[in-house]
């Protein structure tokens, strides 16, 4: 990586950011399913939740409560 960087810019063209499609402020809602099971985990360290738990209630965050998380992985333990 050391090869990559130069001591002075090699671009001075200017760039652009682009505004987010959605509120950045936006918090998760303090009701509900998803609310629920989520209190109910002990995040406060390191696994101290099971795995396919935690990997059960993101995936229903992302498509769905009624959607069906994939099997575990080759590497997860059986019931963690």
């Amino acid at each position: 990586m050391y090869d990559v960087f130069t001591p002075t810019p090699d671009n001075a063209e200017p760039f652009g950011a682009a505004a987010p499609g959605f509120d950045v402020f936006e918090t998760n809602p303090t009701a509900g399913a998803t609310a629920r099971r989520w209190r109910r985990f002990d995040l406060r360290g390191v696994d101290r939740v099971p795995q396919h738990e935690l990997d059960a209630a993101l995936w229903k965050s992302v498509h769905g409560l009624r959607s069906r998380p994939p099997p575990p992985g080759p590497n997860a333990s059986p019931g963690q």
